[in-house]
């Protein structure tokens, strides 16, 4: 009895801890993580009485903020889907790289697929893009994510506060004790969560207070009703360094409207955290103005004249072929009016 005791009570020979203390050590270990790689994959399964919903995606990212003048990170995003509504059926694919380094952008456009009408009737343009890295200028990145590579002290500040108050806040409570287990070779917490919504009201409204701001009572509540639809959460918490190698979630609950049920199980895995993390600029990849890919959206006109300006002979007009760059047209211009041909 002893003997069992005694393994039971010990993990690779450090004693158990209690779970409220791992958590704790859990959430400081997600605060000092710098580099690594994450994978998140989620299913979503919705119904009612005429609808279905079916979908799946995977999220990978490595990233590495060690430097945050440099931060780095390499996402790779996959989604796929249907949904069934009335008569009417959809279905989709959609698969996209994105790295950032040394504050420039690239994305990928691996896949984008539907049945949609309105999008087959464009997908002649958005394939000229297809398979190629483009490099996108940084004025047409959201300014929300420009900014999380500019950190002045005033950032550093506000961003420690709020470290801390997540590492303080109560968000979840343990409820079951899985014991010790093994998870990709490492020992592991295993924990089975619920949540702790006074807690989550509670960061909700000093977070707002850090950032400035102020939450009513009314949009608080508003805000953790969301919260009810996390019907199970697991967690897997490394034995030595308190890392978050897992966590599981499960949400359930009515859709849109009565009678509708939505199903979600999303799971995130995390590696090498604080390790060295490889992201490297795409060779060959392309200058990209995305007011190219809008005009070509946006249809192109046939046979356009330009009349001439004030002035010119009535007969002087310049027709450009339809789907042809500057280089194809040359020779097409009629110069019937005065002056040289360089001139003209």
């Amino acid at each position: 009895m002893a003997g069992v005791s005694l393994v039971a009570l010990t993990a690779c020979g450090k004693p158990m801890e209690a779970p409220e203390a791992v958590i704790n050590k859990a959430k400081q270990a997600v605060m000092d993580v710098s580099s690594g790689h994450v994978t998140a994959m989620a299913t979503a399964k919705g119904t009612n009485v005429t609808d279905n919903l079916n979908f799946d995606g995977k999220m990978e990212l490595a990233f590495d903020k060690s430097d945050l003048t440099k931060p780095k990170a390499d996402f790779h995003v996959a989604l796929s889907g249907g949904l069934k509504a009335a008569e009417k059926s959809l279905n989709g694919a959609f698969d996209l790289n994105f790295v950032t380094l040394d504050k420039l952008y690239y994305a990928k456009l691996n896949k984008l697929s539907t049945s949609d009408d309105s999008l087959i009737t464009v997908q002649p343009f958005i394939d000229k893009y297809k398979g190629k890295w483009l490099k996108i200028a940084e004025d047409f990145i959201p300014q929300n994510i420009r900014d999380m590579q500019v950190e002045d002290e005033a950032t550093k500040l506000k961003q420690q506060k709020m470290k801390e108050l997540f590492v303080q806040s109560t968000l979840f409570d343990v409820t079951k004790e899985y014991g010790v287990e093994k998870l990709n070779g490492r020992s592991v917490y295993h924990y089975g969560l619920s949540v702790n919504t006074d807690g989550f009201k509670d960061y909700m409204a000093k977070a707002a207070a850090i950032d400035g701001r102020e939450m009513t009572i009314q949009e608080i509540e508003e805000a953790v009703k969301v919260l009810d639809y996390i019907k199970e959460a697991e967690l897997y918490v490394d034995v030595e360094d308190y890392y978050i190698l897992k966590s599981v979630f499960k949400f359930s609950g009515e859709a849109l409207n009565q009678g509708s049920n939505l199903e979600v199980e999303l799971t995130i895995e995390g590696s090498d955290f604080n390790k060295s993390v490889s992201v490297k600029a795409p060779e060959g990849a392309e200058d990209f103005n995305p007011l190219n890919l809008m005009m070509g959206l946006g249809g192109v006109p046939t046979e356009p004249t330009v009349t001439p300006e004030e002035g010119a002979p009535a007969d002087t007009t310049v027709t450009e072929p339809v789907g042809t760059d500057a280089a194809s047209t040359k020779g097409t211009i009629d110069t019937t009016a005065n002056g040289t041909e360089g001139d003209q």
